[in-house]
């Protein structure tokens, strides 16, 4: 029932959602307040209030709730997106060189004259002019379009690099905090069984049964796992740390492992498919291409300075000009013109040349970074892939170790208390037993890190991977605790 009620609670959690609150303290705990105290607050806010209310009234937080709570806070992602929005501005800064330019101008002066033989004289002169001007055939400036548009799918591959990014970042912090907190569990049960070992060799020594020597192998191995217990518990702090700067909420109740999930191999379990996707949508290959395209495009820009262009003109202008004197006059006038300008490029001392040089130059590099790019997405790919596999291997034969483990700490009991096994042996047999059960955490935790490291390799990486890989009914990647103690 229990369980039953954690999972209703987060339905309605996910469903509330949406509406922004904060958290007030009552007499009941804390509960959310009311929706009007914070209607400033945008979606991302307002779910990252949520789950800290729901931290802060103990519910464990599972893999993709931590996701969200890091993503409304990221600075990391944030300094992307904000990066994508204002580069995404050079395609209408490209589009504007093709659109019509219209300018107003206008100009006033007083003029005061003073001839020898003249008559004083004075006036002002006012005049306005409005001028338009079309470009009609400029090559270059409309190459300049399609190398923005290149520019953005470079962009639009650097922000979902950035998101996957934070996938990977969150589930490392996530997974690193769950296997700190399992060694450190295990080091606390092996801590326990040691000690009971040592409690009963004590009173078998005071009675005469055992040497003093089993009362100091025992001792010295206790001492041992007090040493390991504070290198974990500090582990375990940093670990949890790194979780809470990401995700801004407390990392002390954590959603567990998912076991099944943890062994779940790629699919489809085929090398060659993650390799070839790899080289095809890795991002950092996607950025690669799309800057091969525009270091292309920017060479026949170049090469396009060469090329003449075509604008329509036109103007409207008005003056306005009077003097007084001997003689009063007046004179006003319009002029409107309209026509085709030709500008032809004739001479620039070696500019273009050089220019075409330098973009041709870009453009080899570029293609050179592609090959490297897809070169170490392949590479990658093969190396994470043989990561999940070895993983999943390596767990599921720990997984028998850790039972032919107990079988054999099991006899090395039943051995002492017959004589035929030393306090030593059940001391290794045990110290064996919980190293197993330490690998094993570390095994499961690295197949879904492997695999999450694979997906992103392969550009496919999306916080729907993140669902399912914990659970609210787990807490731990270890085997159940069934400590063996001498009879």
């Amino acid at each position: 029932m229990g369980r039953k009620r954690k999972t209703d609670q987060r339905e309605a959690t996910l469903k509330a959602l949406a509406l922004p609150t904060v958290c007030e303290s009552d007499s009941r705990g804390m509960r959310p307040g009311p929706p009007g105290r914070a209607h400033t607050t945008g979606p991302r806010q307002a779910l990252a209030v949520v789950l800290l209310c729901l931290v802060q009234s103990g519910y464990a937080l599972d893999l993709k709730e931590s996701y969200e709570a890091a993503r409304a806070r990221d600075p990391i992602l944030a300094s992307a997106i904000a990066a994508h929005t204002g580069g995404i501005e050079t395609l209408a800064q490209a589009q504007a060189h093709l659109g019509a330019v219209v300018q107003a101008s206008a100009s006033a002066a007083y003029l005061d004259t003073h001839l020898t033989g003249l008559a004083p004289a004075s006036g002002a002169t006012t005049q306005g002019a409005l001028t338009l001007d079309k470009p009609l055939y400029h090559r270059a400036d409309s190459i300049g379009v399609d190398e923005a548009q290149s520019q953005i799918a470079k962009l639009d591959a650097q922000l979902a690099n950035a998101q996957q990014d934070l996938v990977l970042r969150v589930a490392q912090a996530y997974f690193n905090t769950l296997l700190a907190q399992d060694l450190l569990e295990a080091t606390h049960r092996e801590q326990e069984s040691i000690a009971k070992q040592l409690e009963q060799a004590h009173r078998a020594y005071q009675i005469g049964t055992v040497p003093i020597t089993d009362v100091s192998d025992a001792k010295a191995r206790y001492d041992i796992s007090a040493a390991l217990e504070v290198q974990n518990r500090n582990d375990m702090d940093v670990a949890r740390r790194a979780l809470e700067q990401l995700t801004g909420m407390q990392a002390e109740s954590l959603a567990g492992i998912s076991v099944p999930a943890a062994l779940h191999p790629p699919q489809p379990d085929d090398m060659a498919y993650w390799v070839s996707a790899a080289q095809a949508s890795n991002y950092q290959v996607v950025q690669a291409l799309a800057n091969v395209d525009s270091q292309e495009k920017e060479v026949d820009r170049s090469r396009a300075g060469r090329y003449p262009t075509v604008d329509l003109v036109a103007s409207v202008s008005k003056q306005n000009y009077s003097q007084t004197g001997l003689n009063v006059l007046g004179t006003g006038g319009k002029q409107a013109e309209i026509g085709i300008m030709v500008s032809v490029p004739i001479w620039d001392g070696g500019l273009r040349s050089s220019t075409i040089r330098q973009s041709v130059a870009g453009a080899e590099g570029a293609r050179d970074d592609l090959q490297a790019s897809r070169d170490a997405a392949a590479q990658s790919a093969r190396l994470y892939y043989t990561g999940v596999s070895s993983a999943i291997a390596q767990a599921r034969a720990l997984e028998q170790a850790v039972a032919s483990a107990r079988i054999s700490l099991e006899g090395s009991v039943r051995g002492q208390q017959v004589g035929t096994r030393t306090a030593v042996d059940v001391l290794n047999a045990r110290q064996q037993y919980f190293q197993i059960q330490r690998q094993l955490a570390a095994a499961r935790y690295t197949a879904i890190l492997e695999y999450l490291q694979l997906k992103a390799v392969a550009g496919m990486l999306s916080p729907r991977d993140l669902e399912g890989l914990t659970s609210a009914a787990s807490s731990s990647a270890l085997s159940p605790p069934e400590p063996i103690f001498p009879h």
